[in-house]
């Protein structure tokens, strides 16, 4: 199980004049960290970088979404990063999980900005006399599957450790270990405590555990992935938000949402928000498409796509002799949801505040769709290529969609295996 994170230099050369820059491998060390697409002084120019960080709202509202929400995707505790650039304030980083693909470069695409106080260089870590055989190795996309080990768990629900005082969220690995004062219905872990600046060991309850077993097969994976989304579809209290380009879970909500405006780059924007109740930040929640990776990653599913456009793109639609099964992917232009149960016609999505949503939860399709009750009579609009139509909360027709997909997950296995 030894593995090493090793450094690299790259030369990148501007008119003659030679720069080098040192990329290294960095690990994750805040519970939360929000990733944008380009510098964040580029959406908020008068301010400083950590607080301009923290404007990011859940997500953009109805006027200017590109400005008001910058957030393409969230890492977690422990992820392993590739760091490009490092301005002292933020870093340029390649993640190595998940890709997307645009309209105009079909080649992967998983480079991201963010703040350089969430990481620490592996080097460092080394230098501290931190073994990094406690930092899990990282699911690489290039790599083409998901080797589970019984060696490094999973959160499936968020954990607050009293020891170190940090709540991870779920979907966040750690490195088991065997200890003298293992108890059965605990799993020992050790990690980094970037407060105290030392590895500690841990308890986390194992019912808050995704442990991988021996005998872990392709039905037993589409099982666990949709018993999962049900958990988060069905908390305990309150639920999960659904926060643009989120890919946390951690902390639920209770209460209505609305829309708010401000000002920003000279213009007026609008987001959305819980007010005073979410005071976290920066904000956890999930979206469609990393509800999906989330999920799928925690139990092995070789599914490695960023957003929806790249899932519409590089997976194949169900075929005239297939049938729709539990697991298998809803697209629509910006947006995916999950078949969870095909005889009961449930569906699980996190749907936007646009729809009066704003939440994961798991649903009727005949309250998604107008005049469809049934995945037969979806499998039939869609072969047959009638438009659908969306509704709203109160069962307004919200979009009429004449291009969506039916995409079986079981071709993720094929794909890559």
């Amino acid at each position: 199980m030894h593995h090493t994170y090793k450094n690299y230099l790259i030369t990148v050369s501007f008119i003659g004049i030679t720069n080098f820059v040192i990329a290294y491998k960095a690990v994750t060390i805040n519970p939360v960290v929000d990733l944008i697409g380009q510098s964040i002084q580029v959406f908020y120019p008068d301010l400083p970088v950590q607080k301009a960080y923290k404007k990011i709202p859940l997500c953009a509202g109805n006027l200017h979404k590109w400005i008001s929400c910058p957030r393409l995707h969230q890492l977690l505790y422990n992820e392993v990063v590739d760091i490009l650039e490092n301005n002292g304030e933020q870093v340029k980083l390649r993640i190595p999980n998940l890709f997307y693909i645009t309209m105009h470069n079909a080649q992967p695409q998983c480079e991201y900005w963010a703040p350089a106080t969430a990481f620490i260089a592996s080097d460092i870590l080394q230098q501290r006399g931190i073994d990094m055989r406690i930092i899990p190795e990282p699911i690489i996309f290039e790599q083409k599957r998901i080797k589970l080990s019984p060696h490094i768990i999973t959160l499936i629900v968020p954990y607050h450790d009293p020891k170190t005082g940090i709540t991870f969220s779920a979907g966040t690995r750690f490195v088991r270990v065997y200890h003298e004062k293992n108890k059965r219905d605990r799993i020992t872990v050790t990690l980094y405590d970037p407060k105290h600046q030392k590895a500690r060991i841990i308890h986390i309850p194992e019912s808050y555990c995704f442990v991988p077993s021996t005998n872990t097969t392709k039905e037993s994976q589409r099982a666990l992935f949709i018993d999962i989304l049900r958990t988060w579809s069905h908390m305990a209290e309150g639920f999960i938000p659904y926060v643009w380009g989120g890919c946390s879970i951690m902390h639920t909500q209770t209460g209505p949402f609305k829309e708010k405006t401000r000002k920003q780059v000279g213009q007026k924007v609008s987001y959305f928000s819980y007010g005073k109740k979410n005071k976290h930040k920066p904000y956890t929640g999930i979206d469609c498409s990393s509800l999906i990776s989330r999920a799928a990653q925690i139990v092995g599913i070789p599914y490695f796509y960023k957003n929806s456009y790249t899932i519409s793109r590089l997976m194949k639609p169900l075929q005239s002799h297939q049938h729709i099964e539990n697991g298998d992917i809803i697209w629509m232009p910006g947006h995916v949801m999950i078949v969870s149960d095909r005889a009961c016609n449930l569906t699980i999505e996190a749907r936007s505040y646009f729809s009066g949503y704003g939440k994961v939860h798991e649903i009727e399709i005949g309250k998604v769709f107008k005049d469809i009750n049934t995945y037969d009579q979806l499998e039939q609009a869609f072969f047959a290529k009638k438009p659908i139509h969306r509704m709203n909360i109160d069962g307004e027709i919200l979009n009429t969609f004449t291009e969506y997909q039916l995409l079986p997950l079981a071709q993720l296995w094929r794909q890559y295996y």
